[in-house]
């Protein structure tokens, strides 16, 4: 699918040096998002965000819509901090604050960050004493208090047992932390110096941020700065319309499942229905199930987020990722359902999880309209892992979400051990981990016979295993251990995850996917994420391509002769474990 020149005529009657120049401005705004990233994880204090990179920058128009967001960053983040933007300029007089101030939140409701984990740093950019653009910035805190460290619980069933609720509030005077409120939200967590020095790493990025914007100022004037804001998201907007205008019209379904909330063994389904009609296209949930009572409730700022990641993947890179590019784009959710749950439902996992089933339904429907530009299912969860614990005399929360297989695409493999979608972040790196906790990495590497079989195959999950020198709260919050991520066109489906725990005399006992528990010091937490879905018939897979995938072993013989092929359309393909 063509989607045109990188840079065609803008607007009627615009020169084509216009439309260089706009070209121009783009990705200056695009570098000052890349550079605001960087100086956020660069001062960050835990290693959730200095390595693993949780976190997200963006700038706005005075309106709230989008114009340029970091490209090496988190998708959730990036989609619910323009909800987040919006709410915050109804409810406050921006123009009454100063140069330096900000506001901080992290309620997912009304509308918000998608859990309470994920702090929001929202400050004004001011030109002549007029607002001229807006900053914001989402981080993931590595602890925001709560039932159990890392603020991810499982066993809970409101809002108020996640954390600690920060409603929209001016807590950054002159680039400083408010005393006041600061001492409020540390008396509520477990690592608070952890968690200033996050805050203070998102202030700087605004900071930055800021200064960046004044010279743009400086290079267009404030007018041209705005119509440049404007022209930009029309120019995004007309991208988009035209590469839905080459999708086949029509309506697309597709359902897939969540395997229980913590609460519940039930499983949650998740459905979509992609109506595509002229240059628009309808995402319709209605049919989704009812709101979970465990802790996978996903608010609309989410699923939004969802929608848009998608569609900027179908786009392409030439289209920017602004609010234009989302008017084409309509999203309906029923409420009191997974997808619009009603306060004070429990949703601190539906990052983690209900986020990766929505991307993969999305997908699903869009496969059978674009069966040359989607691949099969790649994992489908972030694979979170909490672990809370002292090393010496500190409070320590460790943060992680684990890469799985990516699922196979048209033309080529999975690739292996990779963060698909939702998350992009990176795994904590093994001498970072054991240098800030009391933990040892036994073994880190692919998980053998995992990826789903094909004509292109899927790519292989992780294995971590993890020994405890010191007790521990651990919460495990994953999916796909049931439900298999499918395959496409006759590949066969990824293998599930896998993870137990090891006592000190050597034996070995399942877990649940998603659970909150105790670990004694010498116990062992071994990890394995899903394989990715594979594409076309096994009989079509190049022989070289086989025979390199025997010899270094991440597929076996009897994983060859032993796997099955799914029907030719995409479905819900079982659980089926691999002989050991």
């Amino acid at each position: 699918m063509s989607t045109g020149d990188a840079v065609p005529q803008l607007v009627h009657g615009a020169t084509p040096g216009y439309a260089v120049e706009l070209a121009v401005f783009r990705y200056a705004l695009e570098t000052i998002t890349e550079e605001m990233h960087t100086t956020l994880v660069r001062t960050a204090r835990s290693t959730n965000i200095k390595d693993r990179q949780d976190t997200s920058s963006a700038i706005y128009d005075p309106r709230g819509a989008v114009v340029a967001q970091s490209e090496v960053a988190t998708p959730v983040h990036l989609g619910t901090t323009q909800y987040v933007v919006r709410s915050l300029l109804d409810q406050f007089d921006f123009s009454a604050l100063q140069p330096g101030d900000a506001i901080i939140t992290n309620t997912p409701y009304p509308v918000g960050p998608g859990h309470l984990n994920d702090v929001a740093v929202v400050s004004p950019v001011f030109h002549n004493g007029m607002m001229i653009a807006v900053l914001g910035n989402q981080a993931h805190h590595v602890d925001v208090g709560g039932y159990a460290p890392g603020s991810m619980p499982f066993g809970v069933w409101e809002i108020y047992q996640e954390g600690l609720q920060i409603p929209p509030v001016q807590a950054v005077r002159g680039h400083r932390l408010d005393d006041g409120i600061w001492r409020l939200i540390a008396q509520n967590i477990r690592d608070p110096d952890e968690v200033r020095g996050d805050l203070e790493a998102q202030i700087a990025a605004n900071a930055i941020g800021a200064v960046r914007i004044s010279e743009l100022i400086e290079r267009y004037g404030p007018v041209g700065l705005l119509q440049h804001f404007s022209e930009l998201q029309d120019y995004a907007e007309r991208r988009m319309r035209r590469v839905i205008n080459g999708i086949p019209e029509g309506s697309y379904c597709f359902s897939d499942v969540i395997e229980g909330d913590g609460i519940t063994a039930k499983r949650f389904r998740i459905s979509a229905n992609v109506i595509v009609q002229n240059d628009s296209v309808t995402f319709d949930f209605t049919h989704t199930g009812r709101s979970a009572r465990g802790p996978i409730n996903c608010g609309i700022a989410s699923v939004a987020a969802c929608v848009y990641f998608v569609m900027k993947c179908i786009a392409g890179e030439d289209t920017p990722a602004n609010a234009g590019a989302f008017r084409p784009l309509s999203i309906i959710v029923k409420p009191e359902t997974l997808l619009s749950p009603k306060f004070p439902a429990a949703v601190c996992n539906a990052n983690i999880i209900t986020t990766q089933r929505v991307v993969d339904v999305v997908l699903g429907a869009l496969a059978q309209a674009l069966p040359d530009r989607v691949g099969a299912a790649s994992s489908g969860t972030m694979h979170l892992l909490n672990i809370g614990t002292r090393h010496g005399s500190r409070y320590r929360t460790l943060v992680e979400t684990f890469g799985g297989g990516q699922g196979a695409l048209p033309g080529q493999d999975g690739l292996d051990a990779i963060h698909s979608h939702m998350s992009n972040t990176r795994n904590t790196p093994v001498e970072v981990l054991e240098n800030d906790f009391p933990i040892t990495i036994e073994e880190y590497s692919l998980v053998d016979d995992s990826p789903g079989l094909g004509r292109w195959r899927g790519g292989a999950g992780i294995r971590r295993k993890y020994l405890l020198h010191e007790p521990a709260i651990v919460t495990l919050s994953s999916d796909r251990s049931e439900v298999s991520p499918w395959g496409l066109d006759g590949g066969g489906p990824g293998r599930t995850a896998s993870n137990y725990r090891i006592t000190r005399q050597g034996r070995r006992s399942s877990l649940e996917s998603k659970t909150s528990f105790r670990m004694a010091a010498g116990e062992r937490l071994v990890i394995e994420t899903p394989g990715g879905g594979g594409l076309g018939a096994l009989a079509e897979r190049d022989g070289t391509a086989l025979v390199a995938d025997l010899r270094t072993g991440l597929v076996s013989e009897q994983y060859l002769l032993t796997s099955n092929q799914p029907p030719t359309k995409p479905s819900l393909v079982p659980a089926k474990r691999v002989p050991q």
